[in-house]
Order: structure tokens, then sequence, then C-alpha cells
């Protein structure tokens, strides 16, 4: 039979587990909110950062047409206007090709070498 400085010794034991058990438990569960919470911040950074990046490129192609569009109006010449498209697709890497109607209704189309 044990005696009650055993019995409340082996309560205690108990009672320390269960709180270190409970302290460890809340720890993994407040941990892992704090970590979801970052990883939900950090991924709307990344897509608002990725939505400006976008946002820039485009504004970028739609800048380089538009000077494209008005170098080409005040040239008259049809070999002007081809080595000025060859110029501006050489500087500008995204554009793969470039279709133009002239005045005398003949159409160009100028496309990048693979």
């Amino acid at each position: 039979m044990l005696s009650l400085y055993e019995k409340i010794k082996i309560r205690l034991i108990i009672l320390f587990l269960l709180a270190a058990l409970s302290f460890i438990g809340l720890f993994f569960i407040i941990n892992y909110q704090l970590v979801s919470e970052r990883a939900v911040k950090r991924a709307d950074s990344r897509f608002e950062l990725i939505q400006k990046n976008v946002g820039y490129f485009f504004k970028d192609i739609e800048r380089s047409a538009l000077t494209l569009k008005d170098s080409l109006y005040l040239l008259k010449n049809t070999e002007e206007i081809q080595r000025a498209v060859i110029l501006k697709m050489e500087m500008m890497p995204f554009l793969d090709s470039v279709g133009l109607v002239l005045d005398d209704n003949k159409y160009y189309l100028f496309s990048r070498r693979a």
C-alpha cells in the first residue's frame, strides 16, 4: 500500500507532465498560427509585387509600342520604315512581330527569327 507522501508525489508528477504536455501543445499551436499568418502575409506581398511587375511590364510594352507608332508616323520612305521597325524590334526583346499597313496599301510583317 502506498503512503500518502507517495500518492501526492505521483499526482504531482502526473500534474507536472500534463502541464508540460499542455505547454508544448500550446507552443506548437501558437507557433503554427504565427507561421501560417506570416506565410499568408508573405504570399500576399509576393502577389502584390508580381502584380506590380506585370503592370510595369505591360506599361513598358505599351510605351514602346506608342514610340514605335510615333516614330513610324514621321517616316515616309518604305526603306526607312523597315529599318526603324527592325531597330526597334532589336531594342524590345518582348516584341516578336510587327505588322504594318502602309499608305500604298502594302502589308509588311516583321518577325523575329528564333
